[in-house]
Formats: C-alpha cells, structure tokens, sequence
C-alpha cells in the first residue's frame, strides 16, 4: 500500500520547512511556554526569530571583524 504524499509546509515567504526537535531543560521549557502563552505566540514563532538574531549577530560581527582587519591593512599601507 502507498504511503500518502504529504505537501512540504512552506514559510511565509513560502520557502520549505523543515522540523527540528532538541531538548531544553524543564524550566527553560516551561519558562519558553509561558512566555509565548503570555504574548499569544507560538514557540515556533518564538524560536525562529531567537535564531534569525543570533545569526544576524554572528553574521554582523564577522563583518565588523572583516571590516577591522581591512581598515588595518589599509592604515598599515598608507603608513609604509
């Protein structure tokens, strides 16, 4: 018997979806909960905007850092 084919959830911007299960500490959880009962969101919603700032953060310092090291460079060769 064929297993029925289920469409792939898609995002806002209808990009694909994919699950990821982890395991948080029991009052980390229950912290998460409540918070998300409280603003009337999803954990969902919750953890991937966590993710997004997290990756825009290291995204952004590594930038800053790449940025530093160029200007450096740039200094050093006026000062030759």
């Amino acid at each position: 018997m064929a297993r029925p084919v289920h469409p792939v959830p898609r995002g806002p911007e209808g990009e694909p979806m994919t699950t990821l299960a982890t395991r948080l500490p029991k009052p980390l959880h229950r912290q998460l909960r409540l918070y998300c009962v409280q603003r009337g969101v999803t954990m969902q919603e919750v953890v991937e905007a966590a993710v997004r700032e997290r990756l825009r953060g290291t995204a952004m310092r590594a930038k800053r850092k790449t940025r530093r090291a160029g200007t450096t460079a740039s200094l050093a060769a006026l000062f030759s």
